[in-house]
């Protein structure tokens, strides 16, 4: 049993009986007021690039998709990400589609069972049809989990610490896995599939380094959207950012994605395999500089076994840097 200081991208849990003191509670409105619900969670340009592409009729790499799977394919990814079921209204508004296809969209994703319409709210989630699909790919030979499992699993072993799995995607971080450490009473947790710009986490700036300045900087605005205080805020600023972190090899999130929150990352690029990124996810409570700094070697260690592992298990079509997993899908 378990209690959820917040409910939103990232939670702080005290396992068993522990009871949350005075400061957990702090922490938790702090969270609060930067959960999804309370905070604008848009998602980074980036984020719908190629959907929007296809939706114009297909341009450059994308010619000859399917208009409507495309748009069936953006509902389910809005409904997905959502912390509650959406009304038609809301999806409306979000994917500016015209009333008559998403009407049509919706009746056919909830006729083959993509999508769950409530009677009572005729609000839309995801349907057993999406969960079956998910079920059945999960840990097969070939996945990314399943061929690190055994270095990540290690690691959460050997340091006790929260480990989470992303890669990288057009600008921004994809949470692929998270492994828990029994040893931690107070940890924190992520949800599985969240997207975050990639300049606001360790593992988004580890990514970000290993690009050429053009493919790192494609698509983000001038004045970059801060996830916190703490994140980086211009282009000049992230320019400088990314310099240090290429020349450590990793780098340190200190609440730049959520206040609460500290992560040390670090990103491995292999040919036919997206940027894996790598972190540990520490609440601040744990996470003194010192405490990053020494989790930061390990990681780097590991990243040369990452490697190795992607190397000899690499699909047989290698992918350009900063190709769209929307469009291939790898992931």
């Amino acid at each position: 049993m378990s209690f959820t200081v917040f409910p939103g991208d990232y939670a702080l849990s005290k396992a068993n009986t522990c009871e949350a003191g005075e400061e957990d509670l702090k922490r938790g409105r702090a969270f609060e007021e930067l959960s999804p619900a309370n905070a604008e969670m848009r998602p980074h340009p980036g984020r719908t690039k190629a959907l929007q592409r296809w939706d114009s009729g297909g341009t450059h790499g994308v010619a000859g998709l399917n208009r409507s799977v495309a748009r069936a394919l953006q509902i389910l990814l809005e409904v997905s990400k959502s912390e509650k079921p959406l009304s038609f209204m809301d999806l409306h508004k979000q994917l500016e589609l015209p009333k008559g296809t998403l009407h049509k969209l919706l009746y056919t994703l909830e006729t083959l069972n993509f999508l769950r319409r409530d009677e009572d709210s005729s609000r839309y989630s995801i349907g057993l049809a999406v969960l079956e699909l998910n079920a059945r790919g999960l840990a097969k030979p070939g996945d990314l989990r399943s061929i690190l499992d055994p270095i990540l699993h290690r690691l959460v072993e050997e340091w006790h610490e929260t480990l989470v799995l992303c890669v990288y995607d057009d600008g921004e971080e994809i949470i692929l896995d998270r492994l828990d450490s029994p040893y931690q009473v107070v940890r924190v947790t992520t949800a599985m599939g969240r997207r975050h710009p990639a300049y606001a986490t360790s593992g988004g700036l580890a990514a970000m380094a290993l690009l050429s300045e053009k493919l790192a900087f494609q698509g983000l605005p001038a004045k970059l959207r801060t996830m916190t205080q703490n994140t980086v805020k211009t282009r000049k600023e992230l320019r400088a950012r990314l310099r240090e972190v290429k020349e450590k090899g990793y780098a340190v999130d200190m609440e730049e994605a959520y206040i609460g929150v500290r992560c040390v990352g670090i990103a491995v690029s292999v040919p036919g395999w997206p940027i894996v990124t790598v972190s540990f996810t520490l609440p601040l409570q744990r996470a003194a500089i010192e405490r990053m700094q020494m989790l930061s070697q390990p990681l780097l260690e590991a990243a040369r076994e990452i490697e190795r592992a992607l190397t000899r298990a690499a699909p047989s079509t290698p992918r350009a840097d900063g190709d769209s997993l929307l469009t291939e899908g790898i992931i």
